[in-house]
């Protein structure tokens, strides 16, 4: 997994995060590669889904569509648009199927998501 856009110290996410963000922006007339870059991350950098992209660049590059796109609600139109099951959550998805229960998915998705995020922390209260 290699990293492309992360500071030290700063929170990342998987590329995959950005599945259908190129497609979105093109979708309203807006040019990706300019709001990617003005927000820190390399285009080509996209190509890989295993690899990290900060999570407070990913936030920008969102607030940066929505604002240049004039469209305030890109991150909820781009959140609609997601296939499902979202591509982000695939050995998610593949734990809950080979789970036997609830608390036992729980169990592994915890053990997992620091290979998808430290952006936030999953907690069972």
């Amino acid at each position: 997994m290699q990293t492309v856009a992360v500071g030290h110290g700063e929170p990342y996410i998987r590329c995959v995060a950005l599945h259908g963000y190129v497609e979105m922006v093109q979708s309203f007339g807006g040019d990706p590669e300019e709001l990617l870059s003005e927000a820190g991350i390399k285009v080509h950098s996209l190509r890989d889904e295993e690899a990290l992209v900060s999570w407070n660049r990913l936030g920008r590059a969102i607030e940066l569509a929505a604002h240049k796109l004039k469209r305030d609600t890109f991150g909820l139109e781009w959140a609609f648009k997601m296939p499902l099951p979202y591509a982000g959550a695939g050995p998610v998805t593949l734990m809950a199927i080979q789970s036997r229960t609830v608390a036992e998915w729980m169990a592994r998705v915890f053990q997992y998501w620091g290979y998808h995020t430290d952006s936030h922390r999953l907690q069972l209260i």
